[in-house]
């Protein structure tokens, strides 16, 4: 008599969170103008004096989902970004638009420099992922001209692997 023994490996969620930031938030669509750092609700938004962003009445419908304002980002690197912590595996969702005609970059980027992945944003307003591996910092910025974004979420991932044995 033989025995043969099969195995099976599954990954099974074990620490899966979602985090998201709508601009039209009342936290978020009455801060104007914005000059100097600002963190609501876990998400920081990077401005200085010379380069400062904006949350604007800015209306679009994105599948079922109706937004009012946006947070108007011009290009120029970090200094006009979101940035938010992340732990490991990620999906980071943006709700943005192009400010002009055509379609413009959003960077990716981790507090070490390291280039994580970009998001397009079209003219007309969508959601873009990117899937991340990452423990720290994670910055979001036009990598050249103006975008508005509407949403940023965080799908982050836990995984544990589970190797079960099975004698047959």
């Amino acid at each position: 008599v033989t025995e043969a023994t099969t195995e099976a490996t599954t990954k099974a969620d074990t620490n899966s969170s979602s985090v998201s930031w709508n601009m039209g938030n009342s936290s978020f669509k009455n801060l104007g103008t914005i000059s100097g750092d600002v963190t609501v609700n876990g998400l920081t938004i990077k401005a200085t004096s010379a380069k400062t962003v904006n949350v604007i009445s800015d209306e679009a419908t994105v599948e079922s989902n109706t937004f009012g304002y946006s947070l108007a980002l011009g290009g120029s690197l970090k200094y006009r970004a979101v940035a938010f912590d992340t732990n490991g595996q990620a999906v980071v969702k943006v709700t943005s638009r192009s400010s002009g005609s055509s379609t413009r970059t959003l960077m990716v980027v981790g507090d070490d420099g390291t280039e994580l992945g970009t998001i397009s944003a079209k003219p007309d307003a969508d959601i873009a992922s990117v899937n991340i591996n990452y423990s720290g910092k994670v910055y979001i910025y036009s990598k050249g001209s103006g975008i508005n974004i509407y949403k940023v979420q965080v799908d982050n991932k836990s995984s544990v692997e589970e190797t079960t044995k099975k004698n047959t």
